[in-house]
């Protein structure tokens, strides 16, 4: 594959830390920390990411710029909107880069945030800051045995028993819980709970994802749906937009 096809390829595939690589020697330094951008933000390293985008941002277009300023200021405030758009969409990119194992754990990852927020939806009043200490697994299972008498240990099943006790009204979020507690989505949590990103060594390909759900995309779409059910805004993918940044800037610098 000759460089002309390659880097396309390593962009569209959001192959930033190899793109990064394989440029090194020849990319101009505000193409280097764009290419970087990429791969502190799928690492969720969003401080650096920022410092990065503070460096270059007089450089790149200008309604790219805004957007990159908002997304950096709702994620820095935890914004739910924002940090769950980049789960989901790290979750496809994983997909789409065959990352089976770290797949599986964003997946688990997910499903904690998802209940901690819920849970927070229904407890607090104004904006939710995800990154708040209130979503402490540990207060919020505090929180349910003091308040609520639900006593477990674990974060999912006590959310669920508090929405179902309390909020049966709730009939969005309800159809949500079904189905992030259906047997095929228990079934993908066991899967991740015996690879190596959870408490053992058994094999996390995409192929052994595809026995659950032949079309793994189908699982993503049931956790937009949860997002959606919830009133969490899914934002449009601030990577496609990164990645024109990218190609454009090895286009005027004949890469």
């Amino acid at each position: 594959m000759s460089p002309a096809q390659t880097i396309p390829t390593l962009v569209n595939s959001f192959q930033y830390n190899i793109l990064y690589h394989l440029l090194e020697d020849e990319a101009s330094e505000d193409l280097k920390k764009l290419i970087k951008l990429g791969v502190l933000s799928l690492d969720f390293d969003f401080p650096r990411a920022k410092e990065l985008y503070e460096q270059i941002k007089d450089g790149l277009d200008p309604a790219f710029s805004e957007l990159l300023e908002l997304n950096f200021r709702d994620i820095d405030k935890g914004d739910p909107d924002a940090v769950f758009s980049e789960l989901l969409w790290s979750l496809r990119i994983q997909l789409i880069q065959g990352q089976g194992a770290d797949f599986l754990g964003r997946v688990y990852r997910f499903n904690e945030a998802y209940f901690k927020y819920i849970f927070a939806r229904h407890e607090l009043e104004g904006d939710i800051d995800l990154f708040n200490v209130l979503f402490e697994e540990d207060r919020i299972l505090n929180r349910l045995r003091r308040k609520y008498k639900i006593g477990t240990g674990n974060i999912i099943f006590g959310v669920e028993r508090y929405i179902r006790q309390h909020h049966k009204w709730d009939k969005k979020v309800l159809q949500a819980i079904d189905r992030l507690t259906s047997p095929k989505m228990k079934a993908i949590v066991e899967l991740r709970h015996e690879s190596v990103v959870g408490h053992g060594f058994q094999p996390a390909s995409i192929e052994r994802i595809k026995e659950i759900f032949p079309d793994p995309q189908e699982l993503v779409q049931k956790m937009r749906q949860a997002l959606e059910d919830a009133d969490v805004r899914i934002y449009d993918s601030k990577y496609d937009r990164l990645n024109r940044a990218i190609l454009d800037k090895v286009a005027e610098e004949k890469l």
